[in-house]
């Protein structure tokens, strides 16, 4: 090692030294870094890092209409794959589409009246959804055997 090294490694172990013994270190240096634009290690902003490990949560109704989306796609999928093997649409199966949105609606209702958002109160809540888990019953006693009738 040259002289010159030496010195820089002096000053080095020196600077080191005073920032251990005063607290000061990476902090001190926030005007330099703002600067640069490069951020030292001591100075990572805990916020910014927290929303960029994790996606957000959704809203209850985004997730809700997302699953129904999916049910229709895969829905969408089978009737396509059942008509190009059978060569022919399938019949009586209107009842068996309306089954995700009222299964979406019967989620919907009581998520807005949580909120005190609905209106009618308690009977009402009732009303509805008892209205609605009888139409996705009905749908799927009619639906169901008639889609196996069709491939039996």
């Amino acid at each position: 090692m040259n002289e010159h090294e030496q010195k820089n490694m002096a000053e080095d172990a020196q600077a080191a030294a005073h920032e251990s013994a005063t607290g000061t270190g990476a902090k001190s240096t926030g005007a330099a870094s703002k600067a640069t634009g490069v951020e030292p290690m001591g100075e990572l902003n805990t916020a910014k890092d927290s929303e960029s490990t994790g996606a957000t949560p959704r809203p209850m109704w985004q997730r809700v209409l997302a699953w129904a989306g999916i049910v229709y796609t895969i829905l969408a999928m089978l009737l396509l794959s059942a008509f190009m093997m059978r060569g022919d649409y399938l019949r009586s199966i209107g009842w068996l589409m309306i089954v995700p949105i009222l299964v979406a609606a019967a989620v919907f209702i009581p998520l807005t009246y949580s909120k005190g958002k609905g209106r009618g109160g308690m009977p009402m809540l009732f009303v509805s959804e008892v209205a609605l888990l009888y139409l996705i019953y009905t749908a799927l006693v009619e639906g169901i055997p008639a889609l196996i009738a069709q491939f039996s």
